[in-house]
């Protein structure tokens, strides 16, 4: 698997999220303390990647999640090896 310099987020997620926050931004109302009611937050279109876009994201972050399993495992076997050196030699 090949990533990109800036990783999924800013590639994938991040211009979604940005438009996201440039709609709550032009929301807002109030002086001193902006604010969103309970009828600003559910007009909201909140933009999803399409649902190909979105079957390659589940597809990289399920192999990320495999690599992290494989090592977990290979450091849960280092310390088991550890464990028995060490009781063999102290």
């Amino acid at each position: 698997m090949e990533f990109t310099e800036k990783g999924i987020f800013e590639d994938n997620i991040q211009p979604y999220s940005t438009e996201l926050m440039k709609e709550m931004e032009n929301t807002m109302h109030g002086g001193s303390y902006p604010s969103l009611n309970k009828n600003d937050i559910q007009n909201f279109k909140i933009p999803v990647p399409p649902f190909a876009e979105q079957q390659k994201l589940v597809a990289e972050i399920e192999a990320i999640e495999a690599q992290i399993a494989i090592n977990q495992q290979i450091i849960n076997e280092a310390a088991a090896q550890k464990q028995a050196i060490m009781k063999k030699y102290l």
